[in-house]
């Protein structure tokens, strides 16, 4: 029986790599992957013939020969599997269409005014039926901001004042298939880290900047979530001991020093007045950005510091804000990280910008897929049939 299945985890662990490898460096030849992945052309010709018959890889051509003929190329087809991404919170509904290659090729949007909790998830099932009937499903991952823990139940959202809220089995009342639900900014880590820019780090934080600020940390190429599900909480990191109340039941949180809502209140006015001006390049504006950029900078600081990650990601429903900010985050971590640090962790703004939360939420089953490929591909009537089809 051991024998089993250790034969079964090699092959799932063959089939990820060279799907991997296929991913990222196709179109590519049988021969070259054997060659890069150090397998034997008959195990990747194997291989290939499984993720050709799923239809995960297609061949794309043929490349160039050193004679004899010439090698049929591969690459990754998109269109094989889809996923939806779902964003909750207490002011919209986004929810989109991903493919394999993590490209949004359909989405929904429904702003909302403070609904109840039964209301938003009205809205959530109109739009899996209809996006559901059109698509080759796989699943459906669902993110919303706050403490998730790994029984899928949602602790705590503070801005929307949500508490104990049964978040996965509400979402799989309302889907078919597999579903996988996260917090927002976990989940925008992972889409960075399997479709954006952290594709070459194993270790990344996202920082997200909005009403609220959370972070979400990727270590080892894995969502790291801490014990208790709250890892990454760093938008209630003290700055101010003796500042404003925050929701949390703390005071001073960083969040409310350099969210959205604390800028525009320290520029005095309407935070989209107060992005008008930014744009506008007024003096007032940028001086409030970067004097939240310093605070948020020394927190970044603290964070390279504690956890050493290769690539610090930036994103905001307001994209704007991320421009304004870079700068003088850069300076103020290149100041204030340990020596070895500096010039070490690049901090750059999400490939995703604001499609970051509904990509990353569809990152959750993605990534399933592509890194059990085998596993996943037992589930033929998910995979094969599509969910709502």
């Amino acid at each position: 029986m051991q024998n089993i299945a250790n034969s079964v985890q090699l092959k799932e662990r063959n089939m990820a790599r060279v799907l991997a490898t296929i991913r990222t460096r196709g179109p590519i030849s049988r021969i070259s992957i054997a060659k890069e992945l150090d397998l034997s052309p008959p195990t990747v010709s194997s291989v290939v013939d499984e993720l050709l018959a799923s239809q995960l890889v297609e061949e794309v051509g043929v490349g160039l020969s050193g004679g004899g003929r010439k090698p049929v190329l591969l690459a990754l087809k998109p269109s094989s599997a889809y996923a939806l991404g779902a964003d909750l919170s207490d002011q919209s509904v986004k929810m989109a269409v991903v493919n394999l290659a993590g490209q949004v090729v359909e989405s929904r949007e429904r702003e909302l005014r403070g609904e109840a909790w039964p209301e938003l998830f009205q809205v959530l099932a109109s739009f899996i039926e209809e996006l559901g009937s059109k698509y080759k499903l796989v699943g459906m991952g669902v993110v919303a901001p706050g403490i998730i823990s790994p029984d899928g139940m949602l602790h705590f959202a503070s801005r929307e004042g949500w508490r104990n809220l049964p978040l996965l089995e509400d979402c799989q009342a309302i889907f078919p298939g597999p579903v996988a639900v996260e917090n927002n900014v976990r989940a925008m880590a992972l889409g960075e880290y399997w479709f954006g820019v952290g594709q070459e780090a194993h270790n990344l934080v996202m920082v997200r900047i909005g009403g609220g600020i959370g972070s979400g940390i990727v270590f080892d190429g894995q969502i790291f979530r801490g014990d208790l599900g709250a890892a990454g909480e760093i938008g209630h990191v003290t700055v101010e001991p003796d500042g404003p109340p925050c929701q949390c039941g703390n005071r001073g949180c960083l969040e409310k020093v350099a969210a959205l809502p604390a800028l525009a209140n320290k520029w005095g006015g309407g935070e989209e007045e107060f992005l008008a001006a930014l744009e506008a390049g007024e003096a007032r504006a940028e001086a409030v950005v970067r004097e939240a950029g310093e605070v948020l900078g020394l927190a970044l600081a603290n964070l390279i510091n504690l956890f050493s990650p290769r690539l610090i990601v930036l994103s905001s429903p307001k994209g704007l804000i991320v421009d304004k900010l870079l700068p003088v985050l850069r300076q103020v971590i290149d100041a204030r990280a340990i020596s070895w640090q500096r010039g070490r962790v690049t901090v750059v703004a999400s490939a995703h910008r604001e499609k970051s939360p509904v990509v990353g939420a569809a990152s959750l089953i993605l990534a399933r897929l592509l890194s059990q490929p085998r596993s996943f591909l037992v589930e033929k009537d998910h995979f094969q049939e599509g969910i709502g089809r």
